[in-house]
């Protein structure tokens, strides 16, 4: 494929199989320099996907997924098994099910740059703090992951797409940002909605200009466990009963996306 630089085909194709297996639907959205176009497809197997790849430029662009469980019918618009701009995307109601708890352990520095190794590093550092912290509640073992400029803890989950759990959801990513955050690195409690994109892994993450001490880097899946298993509701609930009852403070800094 011409975009060998960009997309990284086996990384790709592994992340494809861990968190859409079995020809799950997702969608795949592609955003560039120009913010008034996004293109988006739906997929539900990687190399369809790839081909497609080969349709549009992913130069200065990042791809991103859909965790969660889109509805089936959504494989029937205009963009099905292509990319197609300035189309329907997904949409909070059109999510059957939460599938993933999304954790974005995003380094603090101007937008639109790549992270430094060294936040990079602080990044990594509060990963392994969260993790072992939750895995001392009885959380089962996540997907660890390398978003470029970031890491990401996805944890399997198995929820409604209900108000409910959307609140749920949230509580427990405010948990980890009030008892967690730095003023280097933060947890992302953006990341709560049904319809929440990820990175996806195997493509390149490219926030500016690739410089020696910012370059550009390809996300790919760092830990996968021989068996992904959900972690019950119970213990998501155990999680948010640890929110504090005044908030954390912690130090203000400037963020942007992974």
């Amino acid at each position: 494929m011409r975009w060998d630089n960009i997309i990284d085909e086996l990384e790709l194709k592994k992340t494809i199989d861990v968190l859409k297996p079995q020809h799950q639907l997702f969608e795949i959205r592609i955003l560039g320099t120009d913010k008034r176009k996004i293109l988006s497809g739906y997929f539900t197997d990687s190399d369809t996907l790839i081909k497609a790849f080969d349709t549009v430029d992913l130069r200065n662009a990042n791809v991103y997924i859909t965790l969660n469980a889109v509805n089936e019918a959504l494989y029937s618009r205009s963009q099905h098994d292509k990319f197609v701009a300035n189309t329907n995307t997904t949409s909070d109601n059109e999510i059957d099910r939460y599938e993933w708890l999304f954790i974005d352990f995003d380094p603090c520095r101007p937008t639109n740059i790549s992270s430094s190794d060294e936040e990079l590093k602080l990044a990594y550092e509060l990963m392994e703090k969260v993790k072992k912290y939750l895995d001392g509640i009885g959380f089962t073992a996540p997907v660890i992951a390398l978003s470029g400029n970031g890491y990401h803890l996805l944890y399997r989950i198995d929820l409604a797409n209900n108000n409910d759990n959307i609140q749920l959801v949230n509580d427990c990513l405010t948990v980890l940002s009030q008892l967690f955050n730095t003023d280097k690195v933060k947890v992302d409690t953006t990341n709560s909605n049904p319809s929440r994109i990820c990175k996806l892994h195997g493509s390149l993450a490219q926030k500016g200009a690739s410089t020696q001490s910012r370059p550009h880097r390809m996300s790919k899946l760092i830990s996968v466990p021989d068996e992904v298993q959900v972690t019950p509701k119970d213990v998501l609930e155990m999680l948010r009963s640890e929110l504090p009852n005044e908030p954390i403070k912690t130090t203000r800094n400037r963020t942007t996306q992974a």
